[in-house]
């Protein structure tokens, strides 16, 4: 949630200043720029070398989840950049599995490796250590985003995208989500939109470089529907 705060505030602060509202431009940059300050005063846990994945009234919650990548694979990453290479490392060894990333450390005492048994067991394990191809995304944008784009950056990627794509091309679907635990068997849905989409998404503008081109120019209004007559 702050990630994607602080992101709004540097979107909007852009969009602003592109319309000649200088003034809020500049009072949105400011807000900003305390809210990094702050996320990285209070989110960073240096006991395990990554960041809190809540913080409240209840304290710090020092559990390993793939949330914190969004502070660096947002366009706008609020979290340091000293603090960015060990996120991606500790993410790298808790959560990274061939198929997208688990939804908790393995070495937490909620995690659970296998999705299945009945309603309840279902829900316990579905963000408790339940792997989604879809944040592959996240880990690959957040990869980029602590080392930059350079020569190896396209095949470390794809590498990293490989066992999903063959699974893609195998069956023509991907699924929603597989096990925590080895050998990550699939589950949930047999064909998941959301899998399937970041998966393209990713190899297109990551592996690819290929990015979407901006919307120029003004929208055109439609026309007004015609009411019919007499009726």
């Amino acid at each position: 949630l702050n990630a994607l705060w602080y992101n709004a505030l540097r979107t909007v602060a852009d969009w602003c200043e592109n319309i000649g509202r200088q003034e809020t431009a500049d009072e949105l940059r400011a807000h900003a720029r305390t809210t990094k300050t702050s996320f990285n005063t209070v989110f960073w846990n240096e006991t395990t070398g990554c960041c809190f994945d809540v913080v409240d009234d209840h304290g710090r919650d020092p559990s390993i989840r793939p949330n914190q990548l969004l502070a660096i694979a947002l366009p706008h990453p609020v979290l340091a950049r000293e603090f960015q290479a060990a996120v991606m490392a500790k993410t790298r060894e808790h959560l990274l599995t061939p198929f997208g990333l688990r939804t908790l450390s393995p070495a937490d005492p909620a995690y659970q490796g296998r999705y299945g048994g009945n309603l309840i067991a279902r829900d316990r394990a579905y963000h408790n250590g339940t792997v989604y191809p879809a944040l592959l995304g996240w880990y690959i944008r957040g990869l980029i985003g602590a080392r930059g784009r350079d020569d190896s950056t396209p095949h470390d990627a794809r590498q990293r995208l490989e066992p999903c794509l063959e699974h893609l091309l195998g069956t023509g679907q991907l699924c929603q989500l597989f096990d925590g635990d080895a050998p990550h068997a699939p589950g949930g849905a047999i064909a998941s939109a959301k899998s399937v989409g970041e998966l393209l998404r990713c190899y297109v503008e990551d592996v690819l470089g290929v990015e979407p081109k901006p919307r120029t120019g003004v929208p055109k209004t439609s026309p007004k529907p015609r009411v019919p007559q007499g009726v």
